[in-house]
């Protein structure tokens, strides 16, 4: 049976040791001199570091590429069930009352009735009605992290931007935008993009707009709570470098035709 030690583990352990030598040799050669008080020091030194890294030895963190990888089959799935069924609009994120539900247009984009308890509607407007899957993300956003609904864009911007840097930690830094009905977000240095390399090598890039993973349904959730209207992924693409995510999400009118309507094949 192989030992896996994490690093804190390993690291502390080495330095313990080291304390170990370090004092057996000033013990046992005992000169009394410069040298023997050094390797007191010096043991002493190892000792305390050692105490520090194995304090923090009680588990390697989550590696970010599995959990990126986690959403990825059912995000895939989901888009190939749709496409069977003739339903190959962009997904909608729509205010509900006191819940968000995702709207997959079958045709052109029209807000369906609210309160409706079915999967798909084959009256018009036709398409298919979920749950973002960000939603979960969103509800523990507001009841765990009290955040408050802004009701501007430019809030909603400045909240996109904080939850990727500090409340979630999605990225070393993000940049938001509002121009025109249309938020940018880019995320530099995305922990989870190996979830997006998997969704567009197995499906298609159309797939992230059809069924969005949790994180971009999360900044449609906060899109379309805090404006309460209909929003819609309009690009999902990655930096040719492979590290950053850059996502449009478009604000629609609560009825009429969206202005992204584009069809997928995976």
């Amino acid at each position: 049976m192989s030992l896996h030690l994490n690093k804190y583990y390993l690291n502390g352990t080495v330095l313990m040791g080291a304390a170990v030598v370090f004092l057996g040799i000033a013990f046992f050669t005992n000169r009394g001199d410069l040298s023997s008080a050094a390797l007191v020091i010096a043991g002493f030194a190892s000792f305390l570091l050692g105490i520090f890294f194995l304090t923090y030895a009680g588990g390697e963190p989550i590696d970010p590429s599995f959990v990126s990888l986690l959403p990825v089959q059912g995000c895939i799935n989901l888009c190939r069930i749709a496409s069977d069924l003739g339903i190959s609009g962009t997904a909608h994120v729509i205010p509900e009352g006191d819940t968000l539900v995702q709207f997959n247009p079958a045709g052109t984009f029209h807000v369906p009735p609210p309160g409706q308890d079915y999967s798909f509607r084959l009256q018009p407007p036709g398409g298919m009605r979920t749950f973002p899957s960000g939603l979960p993300l969103f509800n523990q956003l507001i009841g765990k992290y009290a955040w408050s609904r802004p009701s501007d864009p430019s809030g909603v911007a400045r909240g996109m931007q904080e939850v990727a840097e500090e409340v979630y930690l999605l990225a070393a830094t993000a940049d938001t935008v509002y121009s025109q009905d249309l938020f940018t977000i880019t995320l530099h240095d995305f922990r989870y993009i190996a979830g997006c390399a998997a969704v567009q090598r197995d499906a298609s890039p159309a797939c992230c707009r059809m069924n969005p993973c949790p994180v971009c349904s999360l900044f449609m959730c906060m899109v379309a709570s805090g404006l309460n209207l209909p929003c819609t992924i309009e690009q999902a693409d990655m930096s040719p470098q492979g590290t950053d995510l850059t996502v449009a999400i478009r604000v629609v009118p609560g009825t009429g035709e969206s202005p992204v309507n584009r069809g997928t094949e995976t």
